[in-house]
C-alpha cells in the first residue's frame, strides 16, 4: 500500500489547465518499452508519496517543504497564472516574483532533481568531513572530547536537515528571481499548434 502524502512536483493548479472537458488530462508513462497513455484526474499524476518527507527531522521540519514553502509558492503562481491567463502580463512585483519562484521550483522539485540534491549534499559532506571536524576543534575547544567517529555520527545526522535547507535556497534565491523578475516578458497565444506548450523561458537576449 503506498505510504505518505502526495507530493505533487506538477501542482494541481497548473495541470487544470491542461484538463479536458470531462475534467481529465491524458498521462504517459513508459513503465517498460511501450508508451501507456491514461486518464486521469489533475490530483492522479505528477506526484511522489512523500517526496519532500525528511523523515529523520523533527516533525515541525519534516514536512516543511511541502505544508509551508510549496503551498504558499503555488498559491502565488496561481494568481500570477489567473492574471496571465486573464491577458495582464504587467503584473505588479509580489505577482512577478511568485511566477519566478514557481518556476525555479519546476527546476528542482521532481524525482529526478531530488535525488540529485541529496547525493550531491551527501557527497559533499563526506568530502569536506575532516575540514568540519578540524574547524570544529579550533572554533569549540571546549567540545574536543568529541572523538572523530562520534563527530562524523552527528554531522552524518545532520545531513537531512542541510538537505531541506540547500533545495529550499535554490528554488527560493533571491539572485536568480531578480534575473527572472527583470527580463522582458510576454505571451503568445498559438490557435492550432502541432504541439501544446505549457511553459517556455528563454535566458537569451
Amino acid at each position: 500500500m503506498a505510504v505518505g502524502q502526495k507530493h505533487h512536483y506538477l501542482p494541481v493548479f497548473y495541470l487544470k489547465q491542461r484538463a479536458g472537458p470531462d475534467g481529465r488530462l491524458c498521462e504517459f508513462s513508459r513503465p517498460h518499452k511501450l508508451v501507456k497513455p491514461r486518464r486521469t484526474h489533475p490530483d492522479g499524476t505528477g506526484y511522489e508519496r512523500a517526496l519532500y518527507t525528511f523523515e529523520g527531522l523533527s516533525p515541525a521540519v519534516a514536512d516543511f517543504l511541502e505544508q509551508q514553502f510549496f503551498l504558499r509558492a503555488d498559491d502565488r503562481a496561481y494568481l500570477a497564472l489567473c492574471n496571465m491567463n486573464a491577458g495582464s502580463i504587467d503584473l505588479d512585483i509580489d505577482t512577478r516574483s511568485g511566477w519566478s519562484r514557481f518556476i525555479m521550483t519546476l527546476l528542482y522539485r521532481n524525482p529526478q532533481a531530488v535525488v540529485r540534491i541529496k547525493e550531491k549534499v551527501a557527497d559533499l559532506v563526506e568530502i569536506n568531513l575532516q575540514q568540519y571536524w578540524t574547524d570544529n576543534i579550533e572554533r569549540r575547544p571546549d567540545n574536543n572530547f568529541l572523538t572523530y567517529g562520534e563527530f562524523r555520527s552527528v554531522i552524518t545526522t545532520n545531513v537531512q536537515d542541510i538537505t531541506l535547507r540547500t533545495m529550499h535556497s535554490v528554488m527560493d534565491s533571491e539572485r536568480v528571481g531578480e534575473i527572472l523578475n527583470r527580463m522582458v516578458w510576454g505571451a503568445i497565444t498559438i490557435e492550432y499548434p502541432q504541439f501544446p506548450m505549457l511553459t517556455s523561458v528563454s535566458l537569451s537576449g
